[in-house]
This record gives C-alpha cells, sequence and structure tokens, in this order.
C-alpha cells in the first residue's frame, strides 16, 4: 500500500520538474521547486513509514529548513521587475 503512495508521489514529482520547462517567468519556477520540495519531503516521511527508520523523518525536517532557506535567499535577491 505505501508503495503505491511512494509511486504516486514519484510520478507528481516528476511531472513537475517537466513542468519547469514550460514556464517563463522565474517566480512560477520558484514556485513549482518549492511544490518539489515538499513533494521529496512527503516521500521522505513515507520511505520512513515503509522501512521504519525514524532518520528519514529527521532527514525530512532538515531539508524542509534548508528549503524555506532556499526559497527566503531567491525571493530576497531576485527582484521582480515592475
Amino acid at each position: 500500500m505505501w508503495q503505491i503512495v511512494a509511486l504516486i508521489i514519484s510520478i507528481l514529482i516528476f511531472i513537475a520538474l517537466i513542468r519547469i520547462f514550460f514556464i517563463k517567468t522565474i517566480f512560477d519556477k520558484l514556485i513549482i521547486l518549492d511544490i518539489v520540495n515538499t513533494l521529496v519531503i512527503a516521500l521522505l516521511i513515507v520511505f520512513s513509514i515503509i522501512w521504519k527508520q525514524a532518520i528519514f523523518v529527521d532527514v525530512a525536517v532538515a531539508y524542509a529548513i534548508l528549503s524555506f532557506v532556499g526559497v527566503l535567499y531567491f525571493t530576497r535577491y531576485i527582484k521582480p521587475k515592475v
């Protein structure tokens, strides 16, 4: 059952990564990259449940913090041209 969930999340990650190539603005690409990061975190938690290893939850939390800081960095230094 959990393998099906992991497969669906992996397919969604793949679709989102393909969609990045068809979007023009950098901010939309940043949003899709944030969606991919969220799906990767969900996939890590599913792996934690599948293999009964709590270390994946720790890695997911660290990845979430780094993802948040990365998004803040990009939004700070990429200014919109209004």
